[in-house]
């Protein structure tokens, strides 16, 4: 688990017909038979943050990142490592923003420094391309 890396996940399925597999250390599990990648696809938020902030140069920070930005749609901030996620709000029809657009656009940061909340970006956030990582 994240919370003890030395120790083995162990599952009991009684679903799985086959024998569970013996690990090196003479636990049962069939841990080796689950991909991590699928595994991170049903983590939370916090826990896939948790992961990228925690364990940083791991291939679980790797699959956390790769969740994060491909399957959840946040951005990486190369400068100041924070995650961003881009929130299009469509307006009911008849209501036009300022700039006569039909939808409008907020951001929202993961605050990992202070509060391990998503906070949304104040009006002053200016969104540059170079700056987000490509994952």
């Amino acid at each position: 688990s994240i919370f003890f890396p030395n120790e083995p996940i162990r599952f009991v399925s009684v679903d799985d017909p086959k024998p569970l597999l013996e690990n090196n250390r003479g636990h049962l599990d069939i841990y080796s038979k689950t991909s991590m990648a699928k595994i991170t696809s049903k983590f939370d938020l916090d826990t896939l943050f948790f992961i990228f902030y925690h364990y940083q140069g791991t291939y679980e920070q790797f699959l956390a990142a790769r969740e994060l930005s491909q399957n959840r749609n946040w951005q990486f901030n190369k400068l100041n490592h924070c995650w961003f996620y881009k929130e299009v709000e469509k307006l009911p029809p008849g209501v036009v923003s300022t700039e006569n657009k039909q939808e409008e656009i907020s951001w929202r940061y993961f605050d990992y420094q202070k509060s391990w909340l998503a906070r949304r970006c104040g009006s002053d956030f200016v969104y540059r391309e170079e700056e987000f990582e490509k994952i």
